[in-house]
């Protein structure tokens, strides 16, 4: 597997592992950007890519196992190299859905890694497939019981509001955020007749900024 993309700010004192969409590599510049946005917000970066995309192919193998594995494994890397920093899973598309899987393997085996996982933070989550709306592959919603941040696009076809809404209402954390950013797709791309592009990813930082602040405050 092709070595990780770290970057590092500070003392390291927050991580989060990036993992790419379906049809990306670990340096897609909409990853890198995503990657920029969570510096900017003093987050560590571990960005990595999985095994198939190094093998030339362009789609995910059928056992989802698989890649929920490769993610660990990424995961358990950053654990190990960073011993003292709040872990972070994410990614975009493809990846974020993967995040979540290994959140909720972690937590609900009661893995010792568990103890470090901070928060979620899902960048175009693929609530379901394109013209396919439904919640089937959302079995494990319910186990998600960290705090979990989802930017999503308005016109983002895998991810229909009201799908996206009964997602969010299954997973019960109180510190959990959903952004939808106005007229952007699934990839953050926007019609002309909208903001530019680099709003969206702009509107992004302050929600997850937003996010993270609400992490660092006592529930009430």
């Amino acid at each position: 597997m092709k070595d990780p993309i770290i970057q590092t700010t500070g003392q390291v004192q927050d991580l989060i592992v990036l993992a790419p969409g379906s049809n990306m590599d670990l340096d897609h510049p909409h990853l890198a950007r995503l990657a920029a946005l969570c510096e900017a917000l003093e987050l560590s970066t571990w960005r990595f890519q999985f095994l198939y995309r190094d093998e030339g192919r362009p789609f995910p193998p059928k056992d989802i196992n698989v890649t929920i594995n490769e993610y660990e494994l990424q995961l358990r890397s950053a654990a190990k190299q960073f011993p003292t920093a709040r872990l972070h899973l994410g990614g975009h598309s493809y990846g974020a859905r993967i995040a979540t899987h290994v959140a909720a393997k972690l937590v609900t085996s009661g893995d010792k890694l568990a103890g470090r996982l901070r928060s979620i933070i899902a960048f175009s989550l693929p609530v379901h497939p394109a013209k396919n709306p439904h919640l089937k592959r959302w079995d494990h919603a319910s186990d998600l019981a960290l705090p979990v941040c989802l930017v999503s696009g308005e016109r983002d076809a895998l991810a229909e509001p009201a799908q996206l809404g009964t997602l969010m209402a299954r997973m019960h954390n109180p510190l959990n955020t959903l952004t939808v950013l106005t007229g952007t797709d699934h990839g953050f791309g926007q019609l002309a007749k909208y903001r530019q592009d680099a709003e969206a990813y702009a509107t992004a930082t302050m929600a997850v900024s937003a996010f993270l602040k609400t992490l660092e405050q006592p529930l009430s």
